[in-house]
């Protein structure tokens, strides 16, 4: 039984985050002159949203076709991370991850509904309203993902942990400097949403390799 679950919870991590990576994706694809420079992920769930960037003199409210994809995505990821600390919290020795992981899929269903008051209108009031639920829990993923990370003791081997710890060390980097470069505007280098997404990316490649971690622990058991 306990294998089963723990190979089950592998599963949901990869399926998971494969699944989130190509809802990211599609959305982006969808979305008229998107740039990946110059938008954030975020963006990706507004009805509407006014590029930072400007590129090719484009400054207006671009229309988002593919909110519902990303927001309906979010929640999907959410239930999915549930389900893997569910299983995780019946397998001795991973109750506490279970619930790090726990936390991770609540925060993403809050982060999911923070653009509900968009499509109930874009008044001042929604706007500030998602504004404010989004980067509550926004901080807090990346703050509970960035924990995960860096403790590593989820890990046995240390070359496990050595790369846990740097994927820590990157997320913790990464997203405060993507904070400073979107207020600022800049677009230097891979540009303020390339920079997120490198801490975001970061946070699915983590949630990847305890998978595939979860699954060959499951073989050897």
């Amino acid at each position: 039984m306990d294998r089963r679950r723990e190979r089950a919870a592998g599963w949901l991590l990869i399926l998971g985050t494969v699944w989130t990576v190509a809802a990211i994706y599609i959305a982006e694809s969808l979305t008229p002159n998107y740039s990946l420079r110059g938008e954030a992920i975020s963006g990706l769930g507004s009805t509407y949203f006014a590029t930072i960037a400007c590129i090719a003199g484009r400054c207006n409210d671009i229309y988002q076709p593919a909110s519902l994809i990303f927001v309906a995505s979010g929640v999907v990821t959410g239930a999915l991370l549930l389900f893997t600390a569910r299983n995780l919290s019946h397998v001795p020795g991973k109750k506490q991850v279970a619930r790090l992981i726990a936390l991770m899929g609540a925060g993403t269903l809050v982060l999911s509904s923070s653009y509900l008051p968009l499509y109930m209108g874009e008044t001042s009031l929604s706007f500030y309203t998602a504004l404010a639920l989004h980067f509550a829990s926004s901080i807090f993923l990346v703050g509970v993902a960035a924990f995960l990370a860096l403790r590593a003791d989820v890990f046995a081997k240390p070359w496990q942990k050595l790369t846990s710890r740097t994927m820590g060390v990157v997320i913790v980097v990464a997203v405060p400097l993507y904070t400073y470069m979107a207020v600022v505007n800049s677009l230097w280098g891979p540009g303020f949403g390339g920079v997120e997404r490198i801490g975001f990316y970061t946070i699915f490649l983590w949630f990847v390799m305890y998978g595939v971690y979860l699954l060959n622990a499951s073989r050897r058991s």
